[in-house]
């Protein structure tokens, strides 16, 4: 390529218009030779056959850093498509996480949902969860566990980009109860547990009445009409 001759390299050109007697009109316009690039092709040399540019592809590697979050970039700079008398602009690819059928990601925590039994719930957990990894994580308590109770394992989180300390892995326990029981079943947990209340509770903190063995009485405790 080389200079434009008729703007003399800079892109533009003045025009002059008469617009009336004594009035003269200038107007900057874009160089109709070189379109406004200030340069011309003088044709193709034998060290670019195919002229001034020609396409090539190129394989861009790119490295996802552990512990990296949703809307994260790796950029690659300069790697757009060139062009005369500007410089390359920069390829950016977003990070978008998949959803992971076993995992939920908050923050650099991660959630799991662990389903118990009703005898789990009552004499204690012992199970293990298979982390991301592959590893093993125990997830062990001995109390009386209520449902949606959570569990938190330090650590065991996400990765910190940068070596900083890991997140943590937050359990949510699930108890998984029986949907019916035997007339057996409920007479052992009548004898564990003790027999159901025989009285119906307001939600005033007042007894309204009592029945036991089909007779019912008023509640001694209820308030005298006035």
């Amino acid at each position: 390529a080389r200079g434009c001759t008729r703007c003399g390299g800079q892109g533009i050109v003045i025009q002059t218009r008469r617009i009336g007697p004594g009035f003269v009109q200038q107007i900057q316009t874009h160089c109709p030779v070189c379109g406004g690039k200030g340069k011309v092709s003088t044709g193709a040399c034998r060290s670019c056959p195919s002229g001034q540019f020609e396409e090539a592809e190129k394989t861009l590697l790119i490295d996802i850093e552990k512990g990296m979050s949703d809307g994260e970039a790796v950029v690659f700079e300069g790697h757009t498509d060139e062009v005369p008398d500007h410089a390359s602009g920069d390829v950016r690819f977003e990070v978008v996480s998949e959803p992971h059928p076993r995992f939920k990601r908050m923050g650099s925590d991660l959630r799991y949902t662990l389903h118990v039994s009703l005898s789990e719930a009552l004499v204690g957990v012992n199970r293990q969860v298979r982390q991301l990894d592959g590893r093993l994580v125990p997830i062990q308590t001995d109390r009386v566990i209520t449902p949606g109770e959570e569990l938190v394992i330090e650590g065991e989180g996400m990765p910190a980009r940068g070596g900083g300390e890991a997140g943590d892995l937050v359990v949510e326990l699930w108890v998984d109860f029986p949907k019916n029981l035997t007339a057996e079943q409920k007479q052992k947990v009548l004898e564990l547990h003790g027999e159901i209340p025989a009285l119906d509770v307001t939600g005033d903190g007042t007894n309204e009445a009592r029945c036991m063995e089909g007779k019912c009485s008023a509640n001694s405790n209820a308030k005298e009409d006035l």
